[in-house]
């Protein structure tokens, strides 16, 4: 009825225009008669310019068209009307019809009215089964009218069900009938629905009256919660700066005590590099700077001789040592502490012997990003995680492959084929492109054979020294550095990203040799999840097989049939959790049953019990359609799992904060409140829903920081370059310094200091100063000198480019004619190249920095980043004119890497 009555008011409007215009009014658009008959000022600002004779001309049919007798007060109103009564009526029947009024459209809207009249009387009494009969389909109307017709016992009952809802919400119970209505609860689950509603008014009761019960409600519980996380969260913090000031103090005493001994050291250090073992035995000071050693059991009787103590000893992973060789190390210390697994300890060795006399305690695993995928292959072949997996937010974890197609044979004394140069060449540039685009992720490439490895670390060697501007990504001082392994030197480590190249391939014959190195051997599963470990994100695997290549009949090692399964997942078509979320089994909770409905009700996506096994779970995941293949809230509660945890810490803020460390939002529904009011918790859970979704959008839409644009002056530039030419003793002996870099040095030693010191101290009353001590600051001096150079060889060179550019115009031929001032993207490989040619052509000679530089110039290109500078880095490589340069020496039959794929190993 709804669609029919906008029908009507499209005949009530075509029936005022008939009632000024002729019907041929419609006959084509009106649009041109618009524009004749607005006023100059309406043209002008919609910027439409008409000829006088064309604007008379329809005038006048705009006239010829009004009805006898009618008198127009404005056409230019009228005709605009007519369009719009056009293209209503066109929206509906296409442009190849005239509007035509159907007849007695009086009677239409009167009999019109009267219906809807007559539906918004019964709407009320028929609401619980049809909530909209106006906006109702006709259909369904006229079923529902006839089956409410036929039924007339229902009919009488109505009165009846009027009063007991009347006496429903006189009672408070109004909300209760509406929730059970909106829900659409079944007559088998009122009695149900019932019970709980009363037993949950019941608890409130008794919780707002009962004096002893200290008015514990659901609110004051949950205030009480995230109090004593706070409370420990600060108790937490204030631990590092007291150990911090308890350092410094013996630090600041024992430069007091021994200050013959501290000018000894900077004369010592400011002539060369002594050992740290010259340091530790001649040198006690240096013991005290900062009261921690590591190091070997063979060094321990050097460092500390016989009858020296500390106050504690730490072994970490000792159980390979026999016990007569760690007893003279446990006589040094007042306390024992011995780390490992006792699980994996030898039966004999000194782990367990130890562990029979010393007090033992479990520590648990911390939390640990983890592959979805990956996490999942290792438990379905039964292997343990290094932590705790903790859930991801997207659907799936990445888990991606690389295939380049590549043939080899065996090198001399291999068995199989572990390494062609296309899989060489494929991890450089996937590598390359990790470092351009994500540079802030570490990552680590691991391949399944040492020769493999050792062939893309020389490769990788040549890239570095051809790119200069991913020096910052491969810098070893980083926390997690890049870095190039083989299969066996994986223990321990862990990566962000993961690049894992196979290195097998086929034979020249298509053949596939079953010999996978080390994966063929006893060892070979423990190798493979020991790779596996090291990944927390994303994972990418380079190979040369496909998993139908290899035939699973003659794979007899499980480390064998676990790569065919990780070569599947990477394909897409296996391993669980592939086209759903990976959840737990176990019997749901009632109450999170009961909040997932009324979740679920209203749009949201609901996922139980997400997690990996052996990892943290999930009990309620939420995620919302405006974001798919993402969940957004972690709802936790306090069931069995939390109540098993004895510690609080763990329970209250641990765990939730592992969560919130990868993406999720978290909201603790506590038993109590789910059970007295789940509705309000469905409430603050959507809107938590909607908080992360509007936090994520946000995210998502953040505009790309622009590089500010590089202003010099000719003249300034001048000189600068002129200074920038001179030797660096030069500029540091005169007093000619730019304001920016005077006194570096200066300001550099009191900023650390002062930083130190307060970082350290927090609010507390600040610690005495202790003298500046070259042995703890060098290393930060050097990288501050480091930067500081690369900073100034980077703009000596920018000012060079600027002097040369004047020169250089004048001495090439026209320009191309690519338009300047584009995104990078924007322009093709052809026309990349045809600049950097012209660019060339002017016959100065510069570096590849440089030419670079020059090319991003006539480019017009403002924005700077690792992808911009390899972009164009590459473009002036393959460019660059062929010069002839003599063979290296080299032993016969060697190769570069990636020189040949069918020759390779």
């Amino acid at each position: 009825l709804a669609q029919w009555d906008r029908q009507l008011a499209m005949f009530d409007g075509i029936a005022d225009v008939l009632d000024v215009f002729q019907p041929r009014v419609f006959e084509r658009s009106a649009a041109d008669m618009v524009i004749a008959t607005a006023p100059k000022q309406w043209r002008k600002d919609h910027d439409i310019s008409m000829g006088r004779s064309e604007r008379t001309r329809l005038v006048k049919q705009a006239q010829d068209l009004v009805r006898p007798g009618v008198h127009v007060p404005d056409l230019h109103r009228a005709l605009i009307r007519v369009q719009e009564r056009r293209d209503a009526w066109c929206a509906v029947c296409g442009d190849d019809s005239w509007p035509i009024l159907p007849a007695k459209i009086g009677e239409i809207s009167a009999l019109t009215d009267a219906v809807r009249d007559d539906l918004d009387a019964i709407a009320p009494v028929f609401v619980a089964e049809e909530e909209n009969l106006v906006g109702t389909h006709l259909q369904r109307l006229a079923t529902l009218i006839e089956r409410w017709s036929s039924d007339t016992s229902a009919a009488r009952e109505v009165p009846a069900r009027l009063a007991l809802r009347s006496r429903l919400a006189d009672r408070g119970l109004d909300a209760l009938a509406q929730d059970l209505a909106d829900r659409g609860v079944s007559d088998e689950q009122i009695d149900t629905e019932l019970d709980l509603a009363w037993w949950a008014s019941l608890l409130r009761a008794m919780l707002a009256a009962a004096p002893a019960l200290g008015g514990v409600d659901p609110g004051s519980l949950e205030e009480l919660a995230r109090e004593g996380r706070e409370l420990d969260e600060a108790q937490v913090a204030s631990l590092i700066p007291q150990a911090i000031t308890g350092v410094r103090r013996i630090r600041t005493n024992a430069l007091a005590a021994r200050p013959s001994q501290y000018e000894e050291l900077r004369e010592l250090l400011d002539g060369g590099a002594p050992t740290d073992l010259e340091l530790l035995v001649v040198y006690p000071l240096v013991r005290h700077l900062l009261p921690v050693l590591m190091t070997v059991p063979a060094m321990v009787p050097m460092l500390a001789p016989t009858g020296r103590t500390v106050d504690m000893v730490v072994l970490d992973g000792a159980d390979g040592l026999p016990l007569a060789e760690l007893a003279p190390i446990i006589a040094r210390g007042h306390q024992l502490v011995v780390i490992d697994d006792l699980a994996a300890a030898s039966e004999d060795g000194a782990t367990r012997t130890l562990a029979n006399v010393l007090p033992t305690l479990r520590v648990e695993p911390g939390p640990r990003r983890l592959n979805d995928q990956v996490a999942l292959l290792l438990a379905r072949y039964g292997y343990e995680h290094a932590g705790i997996p903790v859930p991801w937010t997207a659907a799936n974890a990445p888990v991606s492959a690389r295939w380049v197609e590549a043939t080899g044979m065996p090198a001399p004394g291999a068995h199989a084929i572990e390494s062609t140069g296309a899989e060489v060449r494929a991890v450089v540039d996937a590598v390359i492109e990790h470092a351009v685009e994500c540079p802030e992720r570490s990552l680590a490439v691991i391949a399944l054979s040492d020769r493999h490895a050792q062939r893309i670390s020389e490769a990788l060697a040549s890239v570095r020294a051809d790119e200069p501007g991913l020096a910052s990504f491969f810098d070893p001082a980083t926390p997690e550095p890049f870095v190039v392994v083989g299969p066996n030197q994986a223990v321990g480590l862990t990566r962000e990203s993961l690049i894992l190249s196979v290195g097998f391939a086929k034979t020249p014959h298509g053949r596939v040799i079953h010999d996978f190195g080390v994966l063929s051997s006893e060892e070979g599963a423990d190798t493979l999840a020991e790779i596996l470990r090291v990944v927390r994100g994303d994972l990418t695997l380079v190979s040369a097989l496909h998993s139908a290549d290899i035939d699973r009949e003659r794979l007899h090692y499980e480390g064998t049939r676990m790569l065919v399964d990780l070569l599947e997942i990477a394909e897409g078509h296996a391993g669980e959790g592939m086209d759903a979320w990976p959840v737990l089994a176990g019997e749901p909770d009632r109450l999170l049953v009961d909040l997932a409905e009324h979740l679920y009700s209203r749009g949201l996506e609901v996922v139980a019990n997400v997690g990996i096994p052996g990892g943290m779970r999930v009990p309620l995941a939420i995620g919302h359609p405006d974001s798919p293949g993402r969940l957004l809230v972690a709802v936790l509660t306090d069931d069995e799992e939390y109540l098993s945890e004895p510690s609080q810490r763990v329970r209250d803020r641990a765990r939730p904060r592992w969560l919130e460390a990868q993406g999720w939002r978290v909201y603790t529904a506590l038993s109590m409140a789910l059970f007295i009011d789940p509705e309000k918790e469905a409430s603050t859970i959507v809107d938590a829903v909607l908080d992360a979704l509007e936090e994520l959008n946000a995210h998502d839409e953040a505009p790309a920081v622009e590089v500010p644009e590089r202003v010099s002056d000719d003249d300034a530039s001048e000189e600068a370059v002129a200074a920038g030419d001179q030797p660096d003793s030069a500029r540091a002996e005169g007093g000619d310094r730019p304001d920016g870099e005077a006194s570096d040095e200066a300001s550099g030693d009191a900023s650390g200091e002062t930083s130190g010191e307060t970082s350290g101290e927090g609010a507390g009353e600040a610690a005495p100063a202790s003298p500046r001590m070259p042995m703890l600051d060098v290393d930060l001096d050097e990288e501050s000198q480091r930067r500081k150079k690369a900073d100034e060889d980077t703009t000596g060179m920018l000012l060079a480019i600027t002097r040369k550019e004047r020169a250089s115009e004048e001495n090439r031929g026209p320009r191309p004619a690519i338009a300047k001032g584009l995104p990078l993207a924007a322009y093709s490989d052809d026309q990349l190249d045809e600049m950097a040619a012209w660019v060339r052509s002017d016959g100065v000679e510069r570096t590849d920095l440089e030419t670079a530089e020059e090319l991003r110039e006539a480019l017009g290109i403002k924005r700077r980043g690792f992808q911009s500078d390899a972009v164009l880095g590459n473009v002036v490589r393959r460019t660059r004119p062929a010069a002839p340069h003599a063979d290296e020496a080299g032993e016969p039959g060697e190769q570069e890497p990636g020189d040949q794929e069918s020759g390779d190993e």
